[in-house]
């Protein structure tokens, strides 16, 4: 079952669309519902490449220097919590 919704567009935002609806063959009722159906299907998630999502995601991953060394060693986290309440 198909479901009609009216949008109102700016003459730029419309005018935008019907350029890319024109370089894609499509009108700009079928290329917006494209777009619609893209960003909020629930199978969005099947239409990402894994080998781009991996790369995305490794983009995050990186180091940040605090100024001090930091780590989960129980003893390290004692002494820095003796040190601080002791002054």
């Amino acid at each position: 079952m198909d479901t009609h919704v009216a949008i109102q567009l700016t003459e730029q935002a419309f005018e935008a669309l019907s350029q890319h609806a024109a370089t894609a063959g499509k009108t700009p009722s079928d290329l917006a519902a494209v777009i619609v159906e893209r960003t909020y299907s629930v199978e969005r998630t099947t239409l990402i490449d894994p080998a781009i999502a991996r790369r995305n995601f490794e983009r995050s991953f990186g180091s940040v220097g605090s100024g001090r060394p930091i780590g989960i060693g129980n003893s390290a986290i004692d002494d820095d919590l003796a040190r601080r309440y002791c002054n």
